[in-house]
């Protein structure tokens, strides 16, 4: 499902029901675990989204809770506004949530106890602060597990919330909060004369330490063409939140002048962007500027052309729709979105617009009375135009958008004896692409009437109830085929509900257990094959047993809880899906305590104390936690999880090291190495792991075999996985199917394809005219990109044998259907070029380059101009640049022109430097590729330019990983093994924007190439990997702790094997989905082999029971990599598409 966050509650879709007028009032229950609350004051902040450029919050409006709880306000008009809610009760107890239209999240604003939070604030010699100002603004979660060590706040508190609990600070910069709902986490807003303002988040668990550095600034200057002016220019800042948590953000603007300023900035790294404003100009977009202490960064931003955006928006005869809006968004580059206010048409439909040059998106809104006609194929936005690049300057039309008249439709609520029922609540959704009103209750004949029905958006939902009376599952609604009068029949006896209970690991109960539901639809339209609208919201409390027993909940839809209480860590469940007249039991809970220490003491080797080691846990525990060694060398490190964690110590004079430890459990000894020290053994794979892993090779292929016939697979891809690694068992396996089928099935192309997959190499380094006999049956693609591969295999050793493998491809060019041949030609001319003949690799090339010179650049032309231009960098820039920038889409003009830049910079570096800036907007990888290669090709003639090209490399995941492939490519061993470990410190330093498992997942990755290269003090870099993690819990989304243990497990599969046992515990491995959680499966392959049987035994069972053959359910994955022995590392990582390095085409 896929989701996104508004306002701290996650939504996917639509289901709630969407008023088509502004409603009278908003009305909100205010509990006090589960009671109702009187007298509690509650103040609504509206928020109006259709305000120009951007949201801007009304006057508050207050109200006082009734007898019964509720507290009820007049709402402001416009339908596209919600509130911010907050409340307090008369001891003090806070609670939030959010009002919309018609509906509230969660649906009770239930309040809280109070608790403390504390830390303290102190610059960068360890002094306090002088003038320093603190001011809460602010509540979050109660950790950033299920953000990746980001923070994602929640609605901003107003300044009544805080009145009575104004912060303490002390002389020695400590600080106290008083009156934080237990459970959140806080923003505090900071302000000092030298320091600048910003905010920063205090987590629960251990007190929060920030230190701040002296304020910097950012000085901008703005130049263009004649005729341009920056006059009036806004300005954005906004500082890059990393380990820290640390935020700030400003806004400036150009008075007079070409020059802006931006003062009394935090130091760190900025994004800049510039609002929207309809300007004949618009700065281009600037890379993120790193401001230093006491320094000001000179940043020079030039103007280009605005580009001039056009529509109409008609009705189905043509005529305009005077009124409707249209709505731009326009993608500069990775990050960089700039939204626009929506655009209204003229009395003839008609719109202009001035946006900024990129890719711009465009989505057509409906006024009152119409609806949006979908033109896209997309599931999940079937009115949003695809991505268009528009250059500075120029224009583009979108043409006609149609809009439809609206349908209504009316029905009736009826009980189980047919009777109707008044006041009953009825519900429309149910779909992402057909939206309806309806009234808050059924009038007094039981009947409602459904506005705004888009008659071509596909089925829609409608659901009832009353009380404990309910419909049994949604009824399913064509607007464009009306079928009579809509009944909805509602029941207690279709009532659905859950029920949980929460107990330690002692099995005692918890009770106060906060419940939370995350609710979410299927939509009709595609037999529930794709997710839909989900909301999350505090349900309920568990009672002094640790039970909750929900309320009357709808059947057909889907449902997880998740459990929280303090000084527990949170468990989220799997998904039920609700039936009628069910109570679904989840059983026992097990919570995990999240606020447990470590004790120890750090010495040196010699046994002798270190005082003021720092000692940190960045991914044990709800956020990192981190203390310093007493004079006697002891520390107590608290904040941690009931379980297995690995603490990291860093000291000046020493290197960092990194030891497993139980929180709660027995003091650990940490002794610490000098950098004179010799390193510590490395991490190995033993040999009774090498067996066990290929015990579990045969097992899992003897199985797959054994039940090939009963899953209904082809049994190919399995003999062929024991080809590689016993062919006699292989050829037993052929024999087998053969008598089986009476000689049907014939599986000797698979055995023999196998094999020569396997030994080609080795076989063409000897004699590659034999290796060319051996692909002589591969059909004309295949056998073509197989002699290409073999070919490129062979130039850094062979290139005699390599150039008579290029010949072949030459032949095989040329034998190519006329479609196919210019780029099959270039591709084989580059070869023989590479191989030591270049004047007849260029011959080839320009061969083809006269095949494609007369064709456009859009569609299947741009992939053969871009390839065959690919080639003529080799000798030619210019020529190239004419081949491809006629090419029309964005994404194939970037993929071509990435592939060139790596093949000009080997021999004219100063041309591709140029191109690196020369991509158009889009969101792929092509400028991240383009250096990675060109940093590749580099790295032997000019190491230095490699390291340089590769630090430039924007998204830091791949500039880590590229960092490590220049490194293990160095032929300076010394200066490779510390730009290893270089790479390894940036990430320790600040673990948060990677993903591959993190940054963790990506310094393991570092590690695995270090492993290969031979590093000196592999156990070392280990310790750093374990330092950077971040908390692997990952509430909704991918399991990053999954990856970061997969990776681990290339180099330290013992060290993976205890983190594994957290991630993917004993009685989960029966039930691991091997698609949903293919890197938990393959780390579990990895790092325990002998475990993993359990786990691939009942994926097995699983696929017998679909009968769908073994694709797509994890055993395809598992036993590609373990039938390659001599490639299993690198198989696995590129079974789970692990971003490491690119493949070149």
């Amino acid at each position: 499902m896929k989701s996104f966050a508004l306002g701290g509650f996650l939504f996917a879709g639509v289901l709630t029901t969407v008023a088509a007028a502004p409603p009278v009032e908003w009305t909100y229950p205010v509990t006090y675990k589960g009671k109702p609350v009187v007298g509690a004051k509650v103040g609504f902040v509206s928020v109006d989204f259709d305000a120009p450029l951007g949201s801007k919050a009304e006057t508050s409006l207050f109200a006082t809770s009734d007898d019964k709880g509720e507290t009820r306000v007049k709402s402001t008009s416009g339908s596209d506004r919600y509130a911010r809610v907050h409340a307090r009760d008369k001891d003090g107890r806070g609670g939030y949530g959010v009002v919309f239209s018609r509906g509230r999240s969660p649906d009770t604003l239930e309040l809280s106890d109070n608790c403390e939070r504390t830390g303290r604030v102190l610059d960068v010699t360890g002094k306090p602060v002088p003038g320093l100002k603190l001011k809460p603004v602010c509540l979050g979660p109660e950790s950033v597990s299920a953000t990746g060590g980001r923070i994602h706040s929640y609605p901003d508190t107003p300044d009544w919330f805080w009145a009575e609990f104004p912060p303490k600070l002390a002389a020695d910069g400590s600080f106290t909060l008083t009156g934080v709902p237990v459970g959140q986490s806080v923003a505090v807003r900071y302000e000092a004369p030298g320091f600048g303002a910003g905010r920063f988040w205090v987590l629960p668990g251990t007190p929060t330490t920030v230190t701040l550095g002296k304020s910097g600034a950012i000085r901008l200057t703005f130049t263009g063409p004649a005729g341009s002016k920056p006059d009036g220019i806004r300005i954005t800042a906004n500082r890059t939140v990393t380990a820290d948590l640390l935020e700030a953000t400003a806004d400036t603007e150009v008075k007079e002048g070409t020059t802006a300023t931006f003062v009394a900035l935090p130091p760190g790294e900025y994004r800049l962007s510039f609002p929207y404003r309809g300007a004949d100009f618009f700065p281009k977009a600037v890379a993120p500027v790193v401001v230093k202490s006491g320094e000001t960064a000179e940043v020079a931003v030039d103007l280009e052309p605005a580009a001039k955006i056009t529509a109409r928006l008609v009705d189905p005869d043509g005529k305009g729709v005077a009124g409707a809006k249209l709505s731009l968004g326009v993608t500069r580059g990775s990050g960089d979105h700039v939204s626009l206010p929506s655009a209204k048409a003229d009395s003839d439909g008609k719109i202009a617009l001035r946006v900024p040059a990129g890719m711009v998106q465009a989505t057509p809104q409906s006024v009152e009375g119409y609806a949006v006609r979908k033109f896209s194929s997309n599931t999940f936005n079937q009115s949003s135009t695809e991505p268009v690049s528009v250059a500075a300057g120029k224009s583009h039309d979108f043409g006609a958008f149609v809009l439809l008249k609206t349908i209504e439709l009316s029905g009736v609520v009826v009980g189980d004896d047919e009777k109707p029922l008044a006041g009953a609540d009825v519900s429309v959704g149910y779909s992402g692409s057909n939206f309806g009103s309806v009234p808050r209750k059924t009038d007094a004949e039981g009947r409602f009437v459904v506005r705004g029905l888009n008659p071509e958006g596909g089925v829609v939902g409608l659901t009832a109830r009353k009380g404990a009376a309910i419909t049994a599952a949604p009824l399913g609604v064509d607007p464009g085929k009306p079928d009579g009068e809509i009944r909805l029949i509602v029941s207690p006896k279709h009532a659905a509900r859950l029920r949980i209970r929460t107990v330690d690991r002692a099995g005692k109960p918890v009770p106060g257990t906060g419940i939370e539901l995350m609710h979410s639809v299927s939509y009709l339209a595609l037999s529930g094959a794709a997710a839909g609208f989900g909301t999350g919201g505090r349900a309920g409390l568990t009672d002094a047993e640790g039970r909750f027993t929900s309320d009357v909940l709808q059947p057909g839809d889907n449902y997880t809880v998740t459990v929280s209480a303090p000084g527990y860590r949170s468990v989220t469940t799997a998904e039920w899906v609700a039936k009628p007249g069910e109570t679904h039991d989840f059983g026992a809970v097990v919570l995990i305590r999240s606020d447990l220490a470590v004790r120890g003491t750090v010495t040196d080797r010699a046994g002798k104390p270190v005082a003021g080691a720092i000692v940190f846990d960045k991914g044990d525990g709800p956020k990192p936690t981190e203390t310093r060694t007493d004079a006697t060398g002891q520390f107590t490190l608290g904040g941690l999880y009931e379980e297995s964690a690995f603490v990291s110590v860093r000291a000046d004079g020493f290197r960092l090291a990194s030891v497993p430890a139980e929180p709660g459990g027995a003091p650990v000894t940490v002794a610490l190495r000098r950098p004179t020290d010799p390193p510590a053994p490395p991490p190995v794979v033993s040999a009774a792991q090498k067996a066990a892993t290929e015990k579990l090779a045969r097992h899992v292929l003897g199985a797959m075999w054994e039940n090939r016939v009963a899953a209904n697979d082809d049994g190919k891809s399995t003999l062929r996985a024991m080809a590689r690694l016993d062919p006699a068992t292989a050829r037993k396996w052929r024999d087998e199917e053969k008598t089986r089928t009476g000689g049907k099935s014939d599986l000797t192309g698979e055995l023999e394809a196998a094999v020569r997959d396997r030994d080609w190499l080795k076989i063409a380094k000897e004699d590659a005219d034999e290796a060319v006999a051996l692909l002589k049956p591969l059909t004309k693609h295949e056998g073509f990109r197989a002699v290409c591969e073999l070919a490129g295999q062979l130039l850094p050793d062979a290139p005699d044998n390599a150039l008579r493998v290029a010949e072949e491809a030459v032949a095989r060019a040329r034998g190519m259907d006329e479609a196919d041949r210019a780029w099959t030609l270039a591709q084989a001319g580059e070869l023989v070029f590479r191989a030591g003949k270049p004047d007849a690799g260029r011959k080839l090339i320009e061969e083809a380059v006269k095949r494609v010179e007369p064709l456009g650049g859009g569609d299947r032309n741009a992939f053969l101009r871009g390839t065959v231009a690919c080639r003529v960098a080799l000798y030619d820039p210019a020529a190239c640049r004419k081949l491809i920038d006629p090419i029309k889409g964005a994404s194939e003009f970037n993929r071509h022109l990435a592939q060139a830049c790596a093949r000009v910079a080997e021999h004219d570096l100063a041309t591709a430097k140029k191109w690196f800036a020369e991509f158009r907007p889009d969101n792929s990888f092509s400028r991240h590729i383009a250096r990675q290669h060109a940093a590749y090709r580099l790295v032997s003639a000019k190491p230095d330019e490699a390291v340089e090209i590769a630090r430039g490399i924007e998204d830091p995941t791949v500039r880590a990983c590229t960092l490590a492939g220049v490194a293990v490519r160095l032929r300076d061993r010394t200066r490779a093994a510390k730009l290893l470990g270089t790479v390894i410190d940036d990430i320790t330093a600040d673990p948060t924007g990677y993903y591959n498992g993190g940054g963790a997942g990506t310094a393991a990755v570092v590690l695995f190439r270090a492993k290969q290269f031979g590093h000196p003090d592999l156990a070392g870099l280990r310790d750093k990997v374990l330092a950077a993690r971040t908390p692997l819990e990952a509430r909704y989304g991918p399991r990053p702790g999954d990856t970061f243990v997969l990776t681990l497990a290339l180099t330290d599969p013992d060290t993976a094997r205890t983190i594994l046992a957290r991630v993917l515990p004993d009685p989960e491995r029966p039930n691991l989905d091997g698609l949903q959680r293919r890197e938990a499966l393959v780390a579990l392959v990895l790092c325990d082999p002998a475990g993993a049987k359990t786990a691939a035994d009942a994926v097995l069972a699983r696929a017998l029971e679909t009968k769908k053959g073994y694709s797509y359910t994890g055993l395809d994955t598992l036993v590609a990599i373990l039938s390659r022995p001599d490639r299993f590392a690198e198989t696995a990582l590129e079974s789970v598409h692990m971003i490491v390095d690119f493949t070149e085409e």
